[in-house]
């Protein structure tokens, strides 16, 4: 296996096939998903496959991409980062984030397991159905409980209305969800939310964009 690479979510080809990669929090030290491709292009898993020498972060899977579907955001977004270096920038944001997902969902610690698990159980009844007003409930109570832990970053709170980081968080939820695999374990919870969250909120600070219609909450 790669060596570690940084703190959060990366990605490695593992025991695969071609068109799969893991997903593996802490760097690479925690356990991993499943073989799904976790929303990565066939561009980037063919990369991933390519590269068994390290575990890629999805800064470095983006790097390759031409991204579409993304709004800019000029409203909610305080202008407080100046990195001359727009990378820096998302690498600073993306490593507090996941410090506060390891502080806030890791199993390895009690509150952060007793959260997970509390998520786990939100989760359950919604992931295999598609009404979409059943599901809004749910990721609404959820994307509380979520959005607590985010606005205890300062470096989060003190750039993002936090209305907006609400629908935002809500919208990251619902597309997470669909990994139902996930969010059926405490650990799995504590993946998704690193993957799902980090590098959306760090763009948002960063770059004023988010994906597209994620401004508006989940069902709005």
């Amino acid at each position: 296996m790669a060596e570690r690479n940084g703190w959060g979510i990366v990605y490695h080809r593992s025991d695969c096939g071609d068109n799969y990669v893991r997903m593996y929090g802490l760097g690479g030290d925690a356990p991993g998903s499943c073989c799904d491709t976790w929303g990565l292009t066939s561009h980037a898993i063919r990369y991933v496959h390519e590269h068994p020498e390290k575990n890629h972060t999805l800064e470095d899977l983006l790097a390759l991409e031409i991204v579409d579907g993304y709004e800019i955001v000029k409203a909610g977004v305080i202008d407080a980062y100046h990195w001359v270096d727009e990378n820096a920038c998302n690498l600073a944001i993306t490593a507090l984030v996941n410090a506060a997902v390891f502080a806030a969902f890791g199993p390895e610690q009690p509150e952060g397991a007793a959260t997970s698990t509390t998520l786990s159980l939100m989760a359950e009844p919604i992931l295999w159905i598609e009404d979409k007003a059943t599901k809004a409930v749910v990721v609404k109570a959820m994307t509380e409980i979520i959005a607590d832990a985010f606005l205890l970053i300062p470096e989060v709170s003190n750039s993002i209305d936090h209305s907006l980081l609400d629908n935002i968080i809500s919208n990251c939820l619902a597309e997470s969800l669909k990994h139902t695999e996930l969010w059926a374990t405490p650990a799995g919870v504590f993946i998704a939310i690193g993957a799902a969250f980090a590098p959306v909120i760090a763009d948002l600070i960063c770059k004023k964009t988010c994906p597209e219609g994620f401004t508006k909450a989940f069902g709005a």
